[in-house]
């Protein structure tokens, strides 16, 4: 796994178990968030955030889990306010992995025989297809917030796109649900809604 800490080195320190776990760590720190089409790029797994900070800049909706780690205090806020998990601190890299796991595992599979998707590569019963790096990172986001509504503004981030309300937003939408029609994914071209605020796809992944 490999898990960025959004802060500074010594808040970093702060918040995990003291010592080094043999073999090293999958987490590194840096003070400001990366855009969301990198994290994937770049193979990230997972983000976290301290819970003061998490709390500034909710919702924060990224392509990947993001985790809050403050005190136990603020747990319930973090949680309403949307992060994936929380982290007691100071916490452990063998805790993270290990909650990690239950949302890394499952967050882009689609239920049984019915298809898949690797991170580029969707299938279903009529085909498969290789979705450009803009399509992808937005499906990581749709997934990875699955059954919450995605703000246009986040969509936006992740598109590139200047303005909430544009087309451009609507536009690759369609062109996801076109997709999914095409390869016989007609209950997921279904379930990505849109709304006020932006897109929820509901789709029941396993």
């Amino acid at each position: 796994m490999i898990i960025l800490f959004l802060g500074e080195e010594g808040a970093y320190e702060s918040a995990v178990e003291s010592g080094i776990r043999e073999g090293g760590s999958p987490i590194f720190f840096s003070s400001s968030l990366p855009e969301p089409g990198l994290l994937v790029s770049k193979g990230l797994d997972a983000v976290i955030v301290p819970a003061q900070r998490f709390l500034a800049m909710a919702p924060l909706q990224l392509p990947v889990p993001v985790l809050a780690s403050g005190p136990p205090s603020l747990l319930a806020e973090c949680l309403a306010a949307g992060c994936a998990d929380y982290l007691r601190e100071p916490w452990s890299i063998d805790e993270v992995e290990a909650r990690l796991s239950r949302h890394t595992g499952s967050a882009g599979k689609w239920p049984e025989n019915t298809g898949s998707w690797d991170g580029s590569v969707l299938s279903g019963p009529g085909g498969q297809q290789r979705l450009s790096p803009g399509l992808s990172t937005l499906l990581d986001l749709l997934l990875a917030n699955r059954g919450a509504c995605v703000t246009r503004e986040a969509l936006s981030a992740i598109l590139g796109s200047s303005g909430v309300q544009g087309r451009s937003i609507d536009m690759q939408m369609s062109r996801l649900r076109g997709i999914f029609n095409k390869l016989g994914l007609d209950s997921a071209a279904r379930e990505l809604r849109s709304n006020t605020d932006g897109y929820c796809f509901s789709f029941p992944c396993k």
